[in-house]
């Protein structure tokens, strides 16, 4: 049987964008109203991460003339379930993947609970299904899968596991994501970094908090983490990272916007526009920052930005 290591491609699929998942009240101003749509960016990378998964066609069409279902790892069987349209041996499928989930096998467990989540395991999306997701999360949570780990975060911190959002549930979503964040989990580290940051990490909203917001957004952004590079460089921006507001935070922030915005932070690009307009990033106000803000405010456009 093929090694599961390619599991560690699979995260993306598995893990909400977290470059998407910050609310309006928390861009800062004057830019509230230039803000991602949680939803929308959010079943877009699922999507996408879904199709860009390894798995030729042809793979497929092997898989179906042989049926060597043990032959496939657990990240590929995934992949076809998610890439295709259903072919009559999808149940065989997940028939596997479910063998492999009651071995204690992690990866496969995790998995399960991710098409339990998406409505693929023979469940409609929604509470019934949550709770199958739950348990498979948990299972391979509780044997140091981060991947599982900052999934089950993610559905305590959306009232998806038996539990209403508020206090309770935060706690038990904090605990997960602190495991995966300990374990370098980039994606975790990040809400982690936003979870003190609103102060629903066991910490009221103030310096403390903020200083722990400062500590997992860094250790995100120095993994090249868009979101936790951007939010980073704002907390500078606005002297919320050890830093008063002025040249030497707005040097900071620039760097970080720039990591950011060269991902394709779209927010990023217009805010830092902003900055080279506004003599803010390293040149004064002239014409060469002029271009510089034209170059991201143009980017930024591109992308839809009004």
């Amino acid at each position: 049987m093929k090694s599961f290591s390619s599991l560690l491609l699979m995260s993306s699929l598995l893990v909400l964008n977290s470059n998407a998942m910050e609310k309006e009240d928390d861009l800062p101003p004057p830019h509230k109203k230039m803000r991602i749509n949680p939803n929308g960016e959010e079943e877009k990378v699922r999507a996408g991460a879904a199709f860009s998964t390894p798995c030729h066609p042809m793979e497929i069409e092997n898989t179906e003339k042989s049926e060597n279902l043990e032959a496939l790892s657990s990240a590929q069987i995934l992949a076809i379930i998610t890439n295709g349209k259903p072919h009559q041996w999808t149940s065989n499928l997940l028939t596997e993947i479910r063998k492999r989930a009651t071995t204690e096998d992690a990866p496969a467990q995790c998995i399960l609970g991710f098409i339990y989540r998406e409505g693929r395991a023979g469940l409609p999306k929604g509470p019934e299904a949550d709770q199958h997701t739950v348990t498979l999360f948990t299972k391979a949570a509780e044997q140091g899968n981060a991947v599982a780990q900052v999934n089950l975060g993610f559905m305590y911190r959306e009232g998806r596991a038996g539990l209403p959002k508020g206090p309770e549930a935060d706690q038990h979503a904090v605990t997960w994501y602190t495991k995966a964040a300990e374990q370098g989990n980039a994606d975790a580290q990040f809400i982690l970094g936003r979870m003190y940051r609103e102060g629903r990490a066991g910490l009221p909203k103030g310096p403390e908090a903020d200083q722990h917001a400062v500590t997992w957004y860094t250790k995100a952004a120095e993994q090249g983490n868009a979101g936790a590079q951007f939010y980073l460089g704002w907390m500078y921006r606005e002297g919320r990272a050890g830093l008063s507001k002025g040249p030497e935070a707005d040097q900071h922030t620039v760097t970080l916007f720039t990591k950011a915005a060269e991902q394709g932070h779209f927010v990023a690009q217009f805010i830092l526009g902003g900055m080279y307009r506004e003599g803010r990033a390293g040149l004064p106000k002239g014409p060469e920052a002029d271009q510089h803000a034209v170059t991201l405010f143009t980017k930024a456009a591109e992308q839809g930005n009004a």
